[in-house]
């Protein structure tokens, strides 16, 4: 979190008064809370589960998606609570 918007022990979400509101922050320190951090991870995806990709597609930041004749390859902003959903497809995590 940055100094503009923190979310407490208790779960309190305080907003400094310092700065503008900005409900973007408060968004994601709100997501933050409740999925906890996210990271960007390099999955393969093979044709048999590309349903997976095309959920991905839908509800995840994607990005450098390629398709070969074995699947699909891409990188996806998995929460870190999700992210043994997918541990069977994923490469490298990018920090």
């Amino acid at each position: 979190m940055n100094e503009k918007v923190s979310v407490l022990n208790n779960g309190i979400i305080y907003i400094s008064a310092k700065y503008k509101y900005n409900i973007q922050e408060l968004l994601e320190a709100v997501d933050n809370k409740i999925n906890g951090p996210k990271n960007f991870y390099d999955l393969k995806i093979p044709n048999d589960n590309i349903k997976i990709y095309y959920w991905l597609y839908e509800n995840r930041v994607t990005e450098n998606v390629e398709f070969d004749g074995d699947g699909v390859s891409l990188r996806v902003l998995l929460y870190e609570n999700e992210k043994d959903k997918y541990k069977d497809f994923i490469g490298e995590k990018d920090e």
